[in-house]
């Protein structure tokens, strides 16, 4: 499956975050890569655990926002971050287990989930901050 390609519309206009989603958007990348190319688990796991603690550092940054601004829909966006950090961690206990089968459906699930959020979700949030002066 091709890779997620950062586009404009993708931006939050918030410089922190913008480079936290392409870095994202990087390790998808890298782990979509891994698995076409059929490299080893120990790889893959690695890149797994890379994504895991990236995204919940990314989400720790947003959720940090939100709290200093009173961001009116913080509770919303926090409960699509934790779908998708339990998400992932299925997707890590699965693939620690051995059942790589699943790898192709993750994969998508996981480019699609974040590549939607960034695209929609991340983006009501971008003029209220923006508003408030964080760029």
């Amino acid at each position: 499956m091709p890779e997620i390609v950062w586009t404009e519309d993708m931006l939050v206009h918030i410089e922190k975050i913008d480079h936290q989603h392409q870095k994202l958007l990087s390790i998808l990348n890298d782990l979509n890569e891994a698995m076409l190319q059929g490299k080893d688990k120990e790889m893959l796991s690695d890149i797994i655990a890379h994504l895991a603690d990236y995204t919940f550092y990314h989400f720790m940054t947003e959720e940090k926002y939100f709290e200093e601004y009173e961001y009116p829909e913080s509770d919303s966006h926090k409960f699509e971050h934790q779908y998708f950090a339990e998400e992932v961690t299925r997707f890590r206990n699965q693939f620690d287990q051995g059942r790589r089968d699943l790898s192709e459906d993750i994969i998508l699930f996981l480019k699609g989930w974040v590549f939607n959020h960034v695209r929609k979700i991340d983006q009501k949030y971008s003029p209220f901050l923006n508003a408030r002066g964080v760029t």
